[in-house]
């Protein structure tokens, strides 16, 4: 159900209950719904916006608008087309299907045989258009798409008695009165228009495109910018990395320094243990010997 089945429906439902409803706050809670649905693309500035454009209307505009249920006879009247013309956009651009499409994929799993049979059984076309769900010119145009029609109407010629003859004698048609030239100039220039707008509607839709494109698009000259910035950040990125290369070596070389220094030291430090032991050692002997030398000369005054 669309929204105009939905207007309609409140619309009768607002009628019945006016004739048994004083008012309560059921009825004015649909009245207001039924309100709010009516003025729905009224108070929509987007749909207004696309019919203000007339005839300068997109097919992505028409499908909005279709896809907020604006009645397409509208969009016609706004558009200023005829009402063929109209159609054949819609069919063209898909909105629509072509009229027959429908009944003729019904009749897509019909098979001949089962057409032969039924007419064995005695059923006309009109008979089993109706079992089919179709109706019968569909099922001409069946018969005419799988070879199932001969000269004449449904393969019988028809045959008239010629006076004073009693053998029959198919019928001809009477000649058609050809038209004119004029008329048919009129015609095919006025299906060329009519193709000729839907062309344009279509260019104009694609320069939309193009122009949405153009403003997503980055311009050359940002490009250029951009590329130089990069190119500029990447000449410093390398450069403080060369610089970094060299501070690496030197720490390297320092840190190399401080080992041997630290060695060295260790080295300076080890020897100056040992000899403070030694000079330990020899204080030791000297007291021993001063200590002996107090005993002789202490024994030799005596």
């Amino acid at each position: 159900m669309n929204r105009t089945d939905t207007i309609h429906r409140l619309e009768r439902l607002v009628m019945h209950l006016d004739a048994k409803c004083e008012g309560c706050e059921t009825c004015d809670e649909i009245r207001r719904l039924r309100d709010r649905l009516e003025n729905n693309n009224a108070n929509n500035p987007k749909v207004q916006r696309i019919l203000a454009k007339g005839r300068d209307m997109t097919k992505s505009d028409i499908e909005y608008l279709i896809s907020k249920d604006v009645e397409r006879n509208y969009i016609r009247k706004t558009l200023k087309m005829h009402n063929n013309e109209f159609i054949e956009m819609m069919v063209g651009w898909g909105f629509s299907k072509k009229r027959g499409d429908s009944e003729m994929a019904k009749l897509k799993e019909f098979t001949v045989e089962e057409y032969q049979n039924l007419k064995a059984q005695g059923l006309s076309d009109s008979k089993i258009a109706k079992r089919k769900g179709v109706t019968p010119p569909s099922i001409a145009q069946w018969k005419k798409d799988n070879g199932q029609v001969k000269d004449g109407a449904f393969g019988r010629p028809k045959l008239k008695a010629v006076s004073g003859d009693s053998t029959p004698t198919e019928t001809k048609n009477p000649p058609q009165e050809k038209q004119q030239p004029n008329n048919e100039l009129q015609e095919l220039v006025g299906t060329l228009k009519r193709k000729l707008e839907v062309r344009e509607m279509a260019l104009k839709q694609k320069e939309e495109e193009l122009e949405l494109l153009k403003e997503n698009t980055v311009p050359l000259s940002k490009y250029t910018e951009l590329k130089t910035n990069y190119q500029e950040s990447e000449t410093d990125r390398i450069m403080n990395f060369e610089r970094y290369q060299e501070v690496n070596e030197k720490y390297h070389h320092e840190h190399s320094l401080v080992i041997n220094f630290d060695r060295e030291l260790q080295n300076t430090q080890e020897q100056l243990r040992k000899v403070r032991d030694y000079n330990a050692r020899c204080t030791k002997e000297n007291e021993h010997l001063k200590a002996l030398l107090v005993m002789y000369m202490g024994e030799g005054k005596e």
